[in-house]
């Protein structure tokens, strides 16, 4: 699928609600925690997640966004790990979103790792996508190995966050929508009362 990134870009930067992510973002990168709130409110009342998932991210660094929350696991010798809960996604079909969060990741090429400077041992960090099926999110970055959380936090901040991530989110959202799209075809095609009204879904 093809997309035209600027025009992207564009649609999202103008949008109230983008402006209310930058100012989500900036309280992420200062690493002000906001807490559970509504979002996580409506994520433990989804029937598909499991009680073990919800009890542990009660006990997680939260950062609420317009789209979702966001958690922050310290993982020990294996590196801090930050989990996207994405609303839409655990909302309409969490399992099918992991394939399309995915796809996105690939057609929009952004698999490679990330290499950043510790600020205080000067070693080297590695940021990288990770399986999230495990926490039951839309998507998952980790950071290897254990360092200094606000260089990497930074760099989630300044590069991923405002240029990466909506361009990833709103990919997976037209993946998702095409393949139910088709699944409504199929379902009209063989009622036998003819074609049904195809449905919109909104963010």
């Amino acid at each position: 699928m093809l997309i035209n990134r600027r025009s992207v870009r564009r649609t999202i930067a103008s949008s109230p609600l983008r402006k209310a992510e930058l100012l989500a973002i900036e309280r992420f990168r200062k690493g002000r925690r906001t807490g559970a709130g509504a979002q996580f409110g409506e994520f433990l009342i989804a029937p598909m997640i499991p009680d073990r998932v919800k009890r542990q991210l009660l006990s997680e660094p939260f950062y609420e966004f317009p789209w979702g929350f966001m958690t922050e696991s310290h993982l020990g010798a294996e590196g801090i790990r930050w989990d996207f809960h994405v609303q839409w996604a655990w909302k309409l079909n969490l399992p099918m979103c992991w394939a399309k969060f995915d796809q996105a990741h690939s057609e929009l090429a952004v698999w490679e790792l990330h290499k950043l400077r510790d600020s205080r041992s000067q070693n080297a960090v590695t940021i990288n996508t990770v399986d999230a099926r495990p926490n039951y999110s839309a998507m998952s970055l980790n950071s290897s190995p254990p360092s200094d959380v606000a260089t990497a936090r930074a760099w989630i901040a300044e590069r991923y966050l405002p240029v990466i991530w909506p361009l990833v989110r709103d990919l997976a959202f037209e993946l998702f929508a095409d393949v139910m799209a088709k699944t409504e075809g199929k379902a009209a095609n063989n009622s036998a009362f003819g074609p049904m009204q195809s449905k919109q879904v909104f963010l």
